[in-house]
């Protein structure tokens, strides 16, 4: 990942299936594909944890953790093709 991108969930899932067709290919050596899988878990982990304890104490996430979740996107889930012409409005 190039070091002045932030670090968000999207990019984070995107260098771990980079990684993961890097190994495929041959590109990368098992170790350190691994490396990469260690410290998104590692980072998961970490994430998770902060979102109990603000659930937990009944705060909003800080900026840094809304950034990296991408709180505050709009995301409505996508309805099947022959589902979104009965849809009413």
């Amino acid at each position: 990942m190039d070091a002045k991108k932030k670090l968000t969930a999207t990019n984070l899932k995107e260098e771990l299936w980079k990684a993961l067709m890097d190994l495929q290919k041959g590109k990368i050596e098992p170790g350190d594909a691994n490396a990469v899988a260690y410290q998104a878990r590692a980072i998961t982990s970490v994430i998770k944890l902060e979102l109990q304890i603000n659930k937990a104490s009944n705060r909003r996430p800080g900026k840094e953790l809304q950034e990296f979740t991408q709180v505050g996107e709009v995301l409505e889930p996508q309805l099947p093709k022959q589902l979104e012409k009965g849809k009413k409005e």
